[in-house]
């Protein structure tokens, strides 16, 4: 099974023949989750906190600043680019909330 995640939004705009356009999150939602239906995908609600500070190994929090791109755990000692470990964290972050949603 294919699912993917969105994180909440207030507001957002879509760039149309070079016409910044204002569009309901809502919008955007309904159409991406169309599709996603249409695939064969399923919509995970989830809560975006903290996804880019916890390891994903461990689950501890490690505080860091955005510029800091590369994820290295004080408890762990696990390592990994920041991008990777969030991606991995949200993985599983969503198949939780997919195990508790059944």
């Amino acid at each position: 099974m294919i699912y993917y995640c969105l994180e909440g939004c207030s507001k957002a705009i879509i760039l149309r023949e070079r016409v910044a356009m204002p569009v309901s999150c809502d919008a955007i939602i309904g159409v991406l989750h169309y599709w996603a239906v249409t695939a064969g995908a399923e919509q995970i609600e989830m809560d975006p906190r903290n996804t880019s500070r916890m390891c994903n190994q461990c689950g501890s929090i490690i505080p860091k600043a955005l510029s800091i791109r590369v994820h290295r755990c004080s408890h762990c000692g696990f390592e990994a680019h920041r991008d990777v470990n969030v991606t991995k964290g949200i993985h599983a972050r969503a198949g939780r909330a997919r195990s508790h949603a059944s």
